[in-house]
């Protein structure tokens, strides 16, 4: 979805207190404005330390870039009286941008108010708040401005934040004797803007002005704007972002900039004018005396020294237009120029020894059906400009010094997660090892290199780069593990991103523009840093002396064509190095005096092989959900297409294509060092249009002669557009003469043998389950639905739903095919699933990784150690048993052990312990094991007796007996907890969606059982269940079957809940709901409250699989209208009770009969572990006195009972809790919890509207 769009938002502010207002008895109340929109707290009377505890959403529905414009106004008022109106105690302002800029978006801090009226500027009141921008998931990492870590007391200092306006060069002034328009500078920051004086309308006026503004520090708005206006007419604006030229850190520095030169464009990015600018803060320990302590004031200063300037260079920027292409078809057959502008120059078309800004016009031809390009053919026309500008280098150079360390290191990261994925994680931890290395003897060369400015921006910007230097260079990186070193990386990488960029580079950028009679069509815009020319490899820029493969963009920022461009940016008298760095292969230029204006390179032949596998595509256009795509491939004047594969979203070509006798005018090895772009098309064919699915660009391999024998065709996933994507190699190799072209390399239909992925057969088994709602409540689809699952050329279909009301499961069909796998997982084709109604296409869904649903078969061997040591563990527990009988025969009460003593102090027992002292220790350590377990005894008779008591005591309520007895309590929803897996183990889900209108929209869900294993299987080989694999892995899966149950909602309270009352509360209750029923506790409403504590239990019965998804919602009672919903949540009932985690009941930490944390399963442990031994094919867990037996495991309990039959429970307890630790079969078994799950609304979707445990 496009950032432009307007989408929902929130903005919440918490207002818990106040102190130091101006009265000790003062009555006060807060209000707090976002935008237009107002609310106020709770009035409290008569204190100076009021205590509000208030809350405030407001939601907003707008663009992400207006969102951060909000200006957010905290203030506090003196309530209204019989005889008088409130009055304005303390205000205080800021922008959404602030807040945005905090940790989490989040600031909780004291707020100053101050009365704007009062020229002293005295603190009025302190506020205590909590403010939170909401905002979708996806803009999280979208507006990422430096971390800002203010104070605790925002407001408490003042600053000067002094914008001083000098010169303005580049202005175009019309050719008119009536011309009169006068010219001015607008500059608008922290809610305030002032204009300088109006100059009359020159190519350089002069203002030498200064606007000061008066605000807090640390800022509380972030932007500064900046406008020029002629007339009454807005002309151009730039805005600026303090973060760009200021530091919050310890090591930090306030918000300096130049005096530099910034550049104004159009929204269609063509130039209007330079503009000398200089920014200060001054930070106030006491105000002047004729100085308000906030405002805005605009005076004069003294013109800026020409040397503030820095000095001039003369610059040429040159060109070499070498293909003009993929220009759309709608503008074949026309006439068209390309021109280059850089800054003021080139903004008129110039022709001279000094300036060619334009190239001679070119009729466009028509490639294909899609495209058109101008034949340029081996006559390059030249396009240059002299232009004299600031001479700001040192800061290009550092910029590509930092830029080109940081993109190295982020593409070493992005290798190692790659490792990471494959399971090379020894490797990737090397990589990342030597690349820290490399980083910091990188840092060590910068720290060199790096280059001192003449203004103080550039010198606290180096001071502070530095210190970061330092910090990287000294990092000890020895003895951490993978994780360690790829979060330290991030660090770094993210430590180089924030330096990056230096706001004060004062040359222009370069404007690429093509134009068809005075019209411009599509324009490019190249930043000066990545063409200037340096000596220093690292310096230089990126693209300079390189071609720059450029998109041509129109004004609403759509493709129109593509333009390759050899361009070099240096000063006048480097004109020379310019020339020596041309592509080799052109004519012969030593004894040229001008510069050319066209070069002509000599053709060299190539070809172009493509070998297109097959491709991914996310959603089919036609009535069936499939797609009738083709992909086509072009390269300068030529293009090639693959056949059309009909109704398929995984198409499988296998084809080569051919582009023969291509001829590109550079030498040989340049084309190998520097290889062009090849452009794909992905097409979608229909009748009557044929629809552009997505667009890619890839740098293929360049094979020169004479050819190597051994040939390395890698095959690689490439993306077009967001959701796209083709499995291709690609190739450019050279020829000799035009035989060996026509017999060697001739278009194949079928992909050579050799280049084909080797494949692994695979049985996939297959349950289709059924189709459930994508959100809660009734499924829109009811005619007839079926669900059909592609994976390469097997095609699966499930049977018909008749009645998707009633009954929305498939039954029980099994269905079994045998698929072929390449043995390499990146080509391993999708699984697609399509769901269709009476025909009709309802939607689609697109698993990529198919190997996500892949199980290794257990062997022979490791089901057999499973149960193998079960017979010596028997015997080992049985000969402990003999042990402790022998030790002490017979237990007798502890009153009798004297005389036990005595008694049998006989002098045979005697010389047995003397001769024996071990088993005199042995039947030692039986006495205290009894006497522990007497002790044991006793205490649980007392706790059964005072539990007896305490059983109606009121003060001891339901939530006080759970939270008694739970295990864990989660911030977030049990799904989420790792070792659970989402309860996708059993049944998975497939989301289906559709696009409507350009946008995904979720339509349906589709549960299945998915098996894909190895087939043959080796010898040896079982199910998960030990038996034998012939007979499936699926085969034993419970039927898909009606099935009626209780579900009991334990809700313990909600927290930050949206208010929907008028008076900024909400009386809430619980309301639990399934598809077919609806319990709901509206009399035990909570009045006037966001963070009710509920303590109640609802009970609601459901039937599978109508019911398989659970509404909680928290309400809003009403005593009159209808009652509103505030948020819910869903919980997908069915996955739970499906699952082998066994998320229908959490284990409870101990077993207990009686009290407050009394057994609420409806299975005893023993029944529990029974069932779970039965399903797994196991033997019968085996008790004995202290341990219990499961499989090769033997689970010990310290504690032990008199009672045999609550031993038992315990034991078996035991043996679940660690159900984990059992070979093949082990998995987590949910323990008792509370979860905090956060609540939505339909309405605003991904906006939470508070959290409820």
């Amino acid at each position: 979805m496009s950032s432009l769009l307007s989408e929902h938002f929130a903005i919440r502010v918490k207002i818990f207190k106040a102190s130091d207002l101006p009265h000790p008895n003062i009555s006060s109340l807060v209000c707090v404005q976002v935008g237009s929109n107002k609310k106020y707290s709770s009035t409290v009377r008569n204190t100076d330390k009021p205590v509000y505890n208030d809350y405030f959403v407001f939601d907003l529905s707008m663009e992400f870039s207006t969102l951060m414009n909000i200006i957010i106004t905290v203030a506090m008022y003196q309530p209204r009286k019989a005889y008088k109106y409130k009055r304005l105690i303390g205000c205080i302002s800021l922008d959404t941008a602030t807040v945005w800029a905090h940790r989490d978006h989040r600031l909780k801090k004291w707020l100053s108010l101050f009365l704007p009226s009062d020229p002293t500027g005295k603190l009025m009141a302190l506020v205590q708040c909590e403010i939170i921008v909401e905002a979708p998931d996806r803009y999280k990492s979208l507006y990422q401005l430096s971390p800002v870590e203010s104070p605790d007391v925002i407001g408490g200092m003042r600053a000067r934040y002094k914008v001083q306006l000098y010169r303005c060069i580049g202005l175009e002034i019309e050719d008119s004797k009536k011309n009169v328009s006068r010219v001015s500078i607008r500059v608008s920051f922290a809610g305030n803007s002032k204009s300088t004086t109006k100059r009359p309308l020159q190519q350089w006026p002069e203002w030498n002005e200064q606007i000061t503004f008066i605000e807090f520090f640390p800022p509380l708005f972030q932007k500064i704007t900046v406008d020029i206006i002629v007339g009454k007419k807005f002309l151009a604006s730039k805005q600026f972002y303090l973060s760009q030229f200021s530091n919050v850190s310890t090591d930090g520095y306030l918000p300096t900039l130049g005096p530099t030169y910034i550049h104004f464009y159009t929204n269609d990015y063509v130039y209007q004018a330079s503009l000398s600018v200089s920014i200060q803060t001054e930070l106030i320990s006491l105000f002047r005396f004729d100085e308000r302590f906030h405002g805005v004031t605009v005076e004069s200063v003294r013109p800026l020294p020409k040397e503030s300037y820095g000095s001039m260079g003369s610059f040429l920027c040159y060109g070499v237009l070498f293909d003009v292409a993929l220009i759309n078809i709608d503008y074949s057959y026309k006439d068209f120029s390309v021109c280059i502008s850089f800054g003021g120059t080139g903004r008129k078309i110039l022709k001279n020894d000094l300036n060619n800004t334009s190239t001679l016009t070119y009729n466009s031809v028509k490639r294909n059906k899609h495209f058109a390009y101008l034949p340029l053919e081996e006559n390059k026309p030249c396009v240059f400009i002299r232009s004299d500008e600031p001479n700001s280098l040192h800061r290009l150079f550092n910029m590509n010094l930092l830029s080109k360390t940081a993109d190295n290191l982020r593409d070493r990261i992005d290798y190692a997660n790659e490792l990471s994925v494959k399971g090379n994680e020894g490797e990737a931890k090397g990589l990342l090892k030597e690349s820290l290395q490399k980083l910091k003897s990188d840092c060590a060369i910068i720290s060199k290199q790096f280059s001192m400015g003449i203004t103080q921006l550039d010198k606290d910007r180096m001071r502070f780069i530095l210190k970061q230097l330092t910090r990287i260079k000294s990092t000890v990186i020895g003895g951490m593990n993978f994780r360690a070193l790829l979060e330290k990386s991030k660090e770094f990488l993210s430590i180089l991103d924030t330096v990056c960029e230096d706001v004060q580079n004062s040359l222009p950028n370069l404007i690429v523009v093509l134009k068809s009679a005075k019209k411009i069509i599509g324009y490019s815009i190249v930043l000066p840093n990545k063409i200037i020319f340096s000596h220093s490899e690292l310096k230089k820029g990126c693209g300079s002396g390189k071609i720059n493969y450029l998109v041509l963009n129109d004004e609403s920022n759509n493709c129109v064509g593509r333009l390759d461009i050899w361009l070099w940016l240096g000063f006048w008298n480097q004109v020379g190095q310019c020339l020596r760095a041309l592509p080799p292969g052109h004519e012969d230029i030593s004894k040229v005096v001008t510069l050319p204006l066209k070069l002509t390179f000599t053709a060299n032949k190539f070809s172009v092989i493509c070998r297109i596998y097959g491709g991914r595509i996310a959603d089919g256009l036609d009535h069936e959900g499939l797609c009738d795509s083709f992909l086509s491939v072009v390269l300068s004047t030529q293009s090639q297409r693959t056949s059309t594969k009909k109704r398929s979203l995984v198409p499988l070509w296998k084809e080569t294509l051919v582009l023969e006798e291509l001829n590109l005018y550079h030498s040989p090895v340049y084309i190998q060092q520097n290889p062009p772009p090849i452009s794909l098309y992905l097409w979608d064919e229909n009748p009557n249009n044929t629809r552009l699915l997505g667009t890619a660009s890839v740098i293929p391999v360049v094979r020169l002669q004479p050819f190597s024998s051994v040939i390395d065709y890698n095959l690689q996933w490439t993306k077009l557009g967001n959701l796209n994507e083709i499995l291709a190699a690609f190739e450019i190799i050279q020829i000799s003469d035009e035989s060996e072209s026509s017999d060697k390399f001739k278009m194949n239909t079928v992909i050579p043998q050799f280049i084909d992925p080797p494949t692994v057969s695979f049985k996939l088994e297959l349950v289709f389950w059924g189709i459930r709602p994508s959100y809660f409540g009734c499924l829109t689809i009811v005619n007839r639905p079926q669900a059909i699952i592609q994976f390469g050329s097997t095609e699966l279909k499930s049977n018909i739903i008749t009645d998707l009301k009633f009954f929305p499961n498939f039954g029980h069909n099994l269905l079994v095919a045998r698929v072929e796998m390449p043995e390499t997982k990146l080509y391993s084709p999708p699984l697609v699933i399509r769901v269709t109604a009476s025909v009709k296409f309802i939607g689609s869904g697109v698993e990529n990784d198919a190997h996500l649903y892949t199980i290794q078969l257990p062997t022979k061997y490791q089901w057999d150690n499973l149960i193998a040591h079960r017979k010596s563990l028997v015997d080992r527990a049985e000969a402990r048993r003999s042990l402790s009988r022998d030790s002490m025969p017979d237990l007798i009460p502890l009153m009798e052990i004297d005389a036990y003593s005595r008694t049998s102090s006989s002098t045979s027992q005697q010389q047995r312990f003397i001769k024996s002292p071990v088993a005199f220790c042995r039947s030692l350590k039986s006495w205290f094991i009894y006497l522990k377990s007497f002790l044991y005894t006793v205490e649980k008779k007392v706790e059964k007796i005072l539990d007896d008591n305490d059983e109606n005591d009121e003060d001891h309520d339901w939530w006080h007996k759970y939270f008694s007895g739970i295990l864990a309590k989660y911030t977030n929803k049990l799904e989420d907890q790792k070792e659970y897996g989402g309860f996708n183990d059993v049944l998975r889900t497939f989301i289906i969606t559709r696009q409507t209108a350009g946008f995904e929209k979720d339509v349906a869900k589709l549960k299945v059982l998915i098996s894909l294993y190895q087939w043959p299987v080796q010898e040896n080989v079982v199910t998960p269940r030990g038996e034998d694999p012939e007979m499936g892995v699926l085969k034993q899966n419970e039927l898909s079957e009606r099935v009626k149950l209780l579900v009991r909602v334990y809700c313990v309270k909600a927290f930050d809940l949206h208010p929907a009352d008028p008076n900024g509360k909400a009386d809430p209750y619980i309301e639990v709901a399934t598809p077919s029923n609806v319990v709901s506790d509206k009399l035990n409403y909570v009045p006037n409250q966001l963070n009710p504590v509920f303590g109640r239990c609802l009970e609601i019965t459901a039937t599978f699989p109508v019911d398989t998804m659970l509404a909680v919602r928290v309400m809003d009672w009403d005593r009159l209208t209808k009652h509103d919903l505030i948020g819910e949540t869903i919980i997908d009932l069915e996955n739970r009770f499906y699952s082998k985690h066994r998320g229908t009941c959490g284990l409870a930490s101990a077993y207990s009969i009686s009290g407050f944390n009394s057994w609420r399963d409806v299975e005893k442990p023993t029944e529990i572990l029974e069932r779970l031994c039965n399903t797994y094919n196991l033997p019968l867990p085996q008790y004995y006195s202290k341990s219990i037996l499961v499989a090769c495991k033997e689970f010990v309990l310290i504690d032990v009972s008199r009672d045999e039959e609550e031993m038992r429970e315990r034991l078996a307890l035991e043996a679940l809790h660690h159900w984990h630790e059992l070979p093949v079969i082990g998995r987590y078994l949910v323990t008792e919890h509370v979860e905090t799950r956060s609540l939505f609304k339909k309405e605003k979707p991904g906006l939470e509207q508070g959290k409820l445990e």
